[in-house]
């Protein structure tokens, strides 16, 4: 891993962090809107009941309209909600995609290489096997002449040893 490999892979763990961070504070305050407005609601609706100087059916029409309220602040607040999770499982989702897409890629560069190697090294392989038979035809080739030339030279040397030594009786005999 190369210095520059390790600084980008920093930058984006950061960069991940960083949308983290932010996620969490989307996340915290939606809790905290929903949370608040449940409770102003329900406060706002007590306060209402016990302070209204209205007649019993006015204040079951009221309390009936401040209920449908309630459960409309809810369901729009559950919404919100749901469409942060959405939003968030959006750029999860796309954010994860384009950190595996590189490298998913790298690694058929990777898978590419190593059989472009591998094959260079078969090759290579073949080469050596050629050229080492090459050679060893040559050795035996040139222990074969070698071998010839010996026995001729071993011929040669014998036949004139035998007419030295003749000449040598020869010789002795004279004298």
């Amino acid at each position: 891993m190369s210095i520059q490999d390790y600084l980008e892979n920093k930058a984006k763990e950061k960069e991940r962090q960083v949308k983290y961070e932010i996620w969490k504070a989307k996340t915290r305050d939606s809790r905290n809107k929903v949370t608040g407005a449940i409770f102003g609601v329900a406060a706002g609706f007590a306060a209402g009941i016990l302070l209204a100087p209205k007649s019993g059916k006015e204040t079951r029409q009221e309390l009936k309209d401040r209920a449908d309220e309630t459960v409309q602040t809810a369901v729009d607040r559950t919404n919100e909600v749901i469409d942060s999770a959405k939003e968030t499982y959006e750029d999860v989702k796309e954010r994860s995609f384009t950190e595996i897409k590189p490298i998913k890629e790298d690694l058929e560069d990777l898978k590419k290489d190593t059989k472009k190697v591998a094959q260079d090294i078969k090759e290579d392989a073949k080469d050596t096997k050629e050229d080492a038979k090459e050679v060893a035809d040559t050795a035996k080739e040139g222990v074969k002449d070698t071998a010839r030339t010996a026995k001729e030279n071993a011929k040669d040397t014998k036949e004139e040893a035998k007419k030295n030594a003749e000449k040598v009786k020869r010789e002795a005999k004279n004298k």
